[in-house]
């Protein structure tokens, strides 16, 4: 047995040592670790998770079939303002509350003072000042939208509309209604959200109708996502039958166009918020992660100030 043999190996790439460059001894693999840094999953907190996803494909298959009802002449435009008008008030004073009741959660009822009161009176003022600006623009600007594909055939506009709406569902900014985020930054999931509308908002018969719709696929793809984050933060139990009540009233929606439609929306909402969490907790058994002194030490995870060369 040669000196190399008797010498003992140390872990340490600066000294030379009488041994190959890729010699290992039985204690290297004492200190592995697998799966260190892998969150355990499980089914129904994954469920629950996917309920976010649900409500996006809802919102969209819903705003769509309510289009399709308005392009075949078969909606009535009043009807349509009335429940704009609803969707608009209860959505604000729904929102009022659970800002109130996250004030008062935090103080008792004799701690809530005056300049709370302000707040909350300014922030009402801001959002019906918004709230008139948004109605304002797109009433001005529903007989331009109603002309402004009139050389485009409608194949092509069935292609960009269910091109977009799948754009927006992918680029959502999920992670604001998981209140990861303070702000909505899905700016090309908006985008593509109010593209789709404006498509289909061209192919309807009457201005006041585009208005009527417009504004209906507005309240839901760009004031809804505020709703939405509030009550999951307020209520476990609220943010389930918001959900469960998007999702029946968007198959109740593609049940008057289209019974194929309400079928594909089931199944996709069924397949998203059931079968994807379980194809996920399942995979995540077959998770194999390594972790030892071998790894690469994490410079960037270092403060810069305690950092010294």
């Amino acid at each position: 047995m040669n000196n190399s043999n008797r010498e003992i190996w140390r872990k340490a790439l600066y000294l030379k040592q009488p041994f190959p460059d890729n010699y290992t001894d039985s204690t290297f693999l004492e200190e592995l670790i697998t799966n260190a840094r892998c969150r355990p999953r499980h089914y129904w907190p994954v469920v629950y998770e996917a309920t976010m996803i649900g409500q996006q494909v809802a919102i969209a298959a819903g705003v769509s079939a309510a289009f399709a009802r308005g392009i075949e002449d078969k909606l009535d435009v009043h009807v349509m303002l009335i429940l704009d008008v609803a969707l608009l008030l209860l959505g604000g004073t729904l929102q009022l509350f659970l800002e109130w009741r996250g004030i008062s959660k935090h103080k008792s009822a004799t701690d809530v003072g005056r300049g709370d009161y302000v707040v909350s009176r300014g922030k009402l003022v801001q959002g019906s000042r918004q709230c008139v600006l948004l109605v304002g623009g797109v009433y001005c600007l529903s007989p331009l939208l109603q002309t402004l594909t009139l050389t485009i055939s409608s194949d092509t506009i069935v292609c960009l509309v269910v091109f977009s709406l799948s754009t927006h569902v992918f680029l959502y900014d999920y992670s604001f209604l998981s209140s990861m985020t303070s702000k909505l930054t899905g700016s090309s999931s908006l985008g593509a959200a109010v593209f789709a509308s404006v498509l289909m908002a061209s192919r309807l018969p009457d201005s006041l109708l585009v208005f009527a719709l417009i504004l209906f696929a507005l309240e839901l793809f760009l004031l809804s996502p505020y709703l939405r984050r509030d009550v999951r933060q307020a209520s476990t139990v609220a943010h389930i039958i918001l959900s469960s009540v998007t999702m029946c009233s968007a198959m109740l929606l593609t049940a008057f166009v289209s019974r194929l439609m309400t079928v594909m929306l089931l199944s996709a909402l069924v397949f998203i918020i059931f079968i994807c969490p379980w194809w996920l907790v399942k995979i995540q058994k077959v998770k194999f992660q390594i972790n030892g002194p071998w790894d690469e030490a994490k410079l960037d995870r270092i403060p810069i100030k305690n950092y010294k060369a």
